[in-house]
């Protein structure tokens, strides 16, 4: 009971003393418990006529010097509004004031919930608050869908009716939000839609020109479609009329309903809008990032078939422009799947199309840890014959050069699928040179532990190529020193100096990306064998802690032949990477 009174003399105080905003933030920061008690007493303080929160609430700012936290306090006006009793206009306007005080912040809209709550406690309340936003759209449109998600759970064929009419208005910002506000209603369990509003939405998408609102109309049809399945043609006919004449905001709300929705959707309207998607500009990047999820969830299906196809055309509609690091998650689907990688790998590679190919690099480029590994899909090796079984081999030394294991293991896959002598011997060929002439060490590695799991003819072709390789190391041993060909001190000094400062600045820009480069303090060490620091305990002694330095570093294998014929191995990698099939 003293706890009671010592929180409402507290906010008497504060009120009194023009501080009431300061003193809940005080006190919201207490247990569940007295948190509870806090909304509790503000909301009586209010209905008693002893303070006036709505008006307290509503001077509430954003990031105010020395003022409280913004959403910490909000908060508490939240789980209060329900409770409170109050004239419905300055609700709205408090908050409308709030939500948009919290600028871009995910948890802006959290509020429009408690205000729904509001509304709901008294059936007048979403009718005058109608009545209001109609009288004076300008400043309260934006609190219309809210408004009627409250009243149509009291009265579900009035507020249909008012939406109804609205959708007619002349104000193009009412027509806006009428339209999206058909997505809120809140529909009786086992309701049939009306057919009004199925004609009221079909209306205003062929009269419609504006963007955002035939975006808003196909979020409105598929949540009716939601309601009444038995509408699926209908919807999918105002679906796509939207999406004939939308543009940007229209094609979002399309990717919305891609990634959110992607196993409620009938296949004719899943068509629908995977073939508008593709007119999506890259430079989109919040239509591309739904329409990425979306992908992903198609291809986590037992068949990925139409997920992969809709990749395929996305790619080749835009070509360089459109960058698989933008559709990352659809990429690691890919990834994570060895199957789907290998079926993607050998059509892809087999087509020939540049944006594809270069997509193959990105998505198996992106793998962490061990080297990445890939079988080839057999099935879409048709014909699997000695010219396109080697065409894919090209296609992988030339897009996957700079990760020679990868490379070799899909020169290796291939080898298990040779139709005849001439093809193994041309696929061992292809392992000698380019790829253990490049890299004689940790890609030899990797073949002649292969090569123990491999049946005896394509053992056999992986032992003739690494005999081939050390036969050529030994030759190139065999042969003295010639100093004419060795490069001079000076020379070497130049060349390593070059290089220290373009890892530096390489490590600069990578740094500037990192997430934890604000998050540490950071030291350099110009000599020592440990680092000490001291850690301030409670107590305030200083603990002194020692950290041994050891080694750290990575190895890279480049090329062998990129400094003996640079222009030789780049001319052989072009032709790999730009050859095609005659059509």
């Amino acid at each position: 009971m003293d706890n009671e009174k010592s929180l409402r003399d507290a906010l008497l105080a504060g009120a009194r003393a023009g501080h009431l905003l300061q003193t809940v933030y005080t006190n919201s920061s207490a247990a569940q418990e007295e948190r509870d008690d806090l909304v509790g007493e503000l909301a009586a303080l209010h209905n008693e006529g002893l303070v006036d929160v709505v008006a307290a609430f509503e001077g509430l700012k954003n990031n105010a010097p020395g003022g409280p936290d913004f959403f910490l306090t909000r908060h508490v006006f939240e789980k209060a509004l329900p409770h409170l009793n109050a004239p419905v206009a300055p609700v709205m306007r408090c908050v409308l004031g709030l939500c948009r005080e919290a600028g871009q912040d995910m948890a802006a809209g959290t509020i429009f919930s408690s205000y729904i709550e509001f509304c709901t406690r008294d059936a007048a309340r979403p009718r005058e608050a109608l009545r209001l936003i109609e009288a004076d759209p300008h400043a309260l449109v934006d609190i219309l869908a809210a408004t009627v998600a409250a009243g149509s759970q009291l009265d579900n064929p009035y507020y249909l009716a008012e939406l109804l009419r609205l959708i007619l208005h002349p104000d193009i910002e009412v027509r806006r939000r009428t339209v999206f506000a058909v997505a809120r209603i809140q529909w009786p369990k086992g309701a049939s839609v009306p057919d009004t509003a199925i004609t009221a939405l079909e209306k205003a998408v062929a009269a419609e020109t504006d963007d955002r609102t035939l975006g808003s109309a196909i979020k409105s049809a598929f949540s009716l479609f939601e309601q009444d399945k038995t509408l699926g043609e209908r919807i999918a006919a105002l679906i796509g009329a939207a999406l004939a004449k939308g543009d940007e905001y229209t094609l979002h709300a399309a990717s919305e309903l891609l990634w959110l929705n992607t196993k409620e959707l009938p296949s004719a309207l899943l068509q629908l809008l995977l073939t508008h998607l593709k007119r999506v500009k890259p430079e989109s990047v919040g239509t591309l990032n739904n329409i990425d999820y979306g992908i992903a969830h198609l291809l986590k299906r037992d068949d990925p078939e139409e997920g992969l196809r809709f990749f395929e055309e996305l790619l080749a509609a835009h070509g360089s422009r459109l960058k698989v690091e933008v559709l990352d998650s659809a990429a690691s689907a890919i990834r994570e799947r060895s199957p789907l990688m290998g079926k993607v790998l050998t059509r892809w590679f087999l087509r020939g199309e540049r944006a594809q190919c270069e997509a193959v690099r990105e998505i198996a480029g992106s793998h962490l840890g061990d080297d990445f590994r890939i079988e080839i899909d057999t099935s879409e090796l048709k014909p699997a014959d000695h010219v396109h079984i080697l065409f894919v081999a090209h296609k992988a030394i030339g897009y996957f050069f700079m990760q020679p294991v990868t490379a070799a293991s899909v020169v290796i896959s291939l080898l298990r699928h040779a139709p005849d002598d001439e093809t193994l011997e041309a696929l061992g060929d292809l392992l000698f040179d380019p790829l253990l002439l490049n890299y004689p060490g940790g890609m030899r590695d990797y073949v002649e532990k292969q090569m123990e799991c491999e049946s005896d003819k394509v053992k056999e072709t992986i032992e003739n190529a690494l005999g081939a390789i050390q036969q050529y190391l030994e030759v190139l041993r065999a042969v003295p020193e010639l100093p004419a060909l060795h490069v001079g001190q000076s020379q070497r000094e130049s060349y390593r100096r070059h290089m220290s400062e373009s890892m530096a600045e390489s490590m600069k820009a990578a740094e500037k990306k990192s997430i934890f480069l604000n998050l540490f303090s950071r030291s350099t060490l110009l000599y020592g064998n440990k680092s000490i620091n001291y850690i301030y305990a409670g107590d305030g002694d200083p603990r002194r802690m020692e950290i041994p330095l050891t080694k750290h570093g990575v190895s890279i294998e480049f090329p062998r032949m990129d400094n003996i014929d640079p222009y030789g191995l780049d001319y052989m990698l072009r032709v790999f990477r730009q050859e095609r099939f005659r059509t």
